[in-house]
């Protein structure tokens, strides 16, 4: 079993309170541009400028990238 996190940041099963930042291999770019995107998006929602969309929806946006993946 694997971590399936949102937008490959945040987990639906914690929350907002934690972010998993540069576990993902951009497929162009590199690892420090995207880490640093994902941690701008992080202090963005610990700052309450951004909000992340319910539990429900994490899992639905996760589930239709996975399949978009495997196919």
């Amino acid at each position: 079993m694997f971590l399936q996190l949102y937008k490959n940041v945040f987990s639906p099963d914690i929350g907002s309170g934690l972010a998993f930042i540069g576990f993902v291999q951009p497929a162009s770019g590199g690892v420090l541009t995207m880490s640093e995107i994902q941690a701008r998006w992080f202090a963005e929602v610990c700052k309450g400028h951004v909000t992340l969309p319910s539990e429900q929806v994490m899992e639905t946006s996760i589930a239709e990238e996975k399949v978009g993946f495997l196919s």
